[in-house]
């Protein structure tokens, strides 16, 4: 199991939000932050980032004032400002 293919995990019958491994988070209910940095990214790019979906349409809040589009299957680049 790949856990960027997972979702809806259980403890029980309730769903949990976030999964850790130790002290590291590694798995985080979709709702909340896709990622997390332990460096402030002012300045770095995230480079050939590519979300593939079949429906609907995917905003990008990239946590740094700047939302953008995602087309499925097509890399994006976001430099964090």
């Amino acid at each position: 199991m790949l856990l960027q293919e997972a979702s809806n995990f259980y403890l029980g019958s309730e769903q949990v939000s976030r999964l850790y491994l130790g002290a590291v988070q590694v798995w985080t209910f979709p709702s909340g932050n896709f990622w997390q940095f332990s460096d402030n990214p002012i300045g770095k790019t995230l480079s050939n980032f590519r979300v593939t979906y079949t429906s609907g349409n995917i905003i990008a809040d990239w946590g740094d004032g700047n939302t953008s589009g995602i087309v499925s299957n097509v890399n994006v680049n976001h430099t964090f400002q």
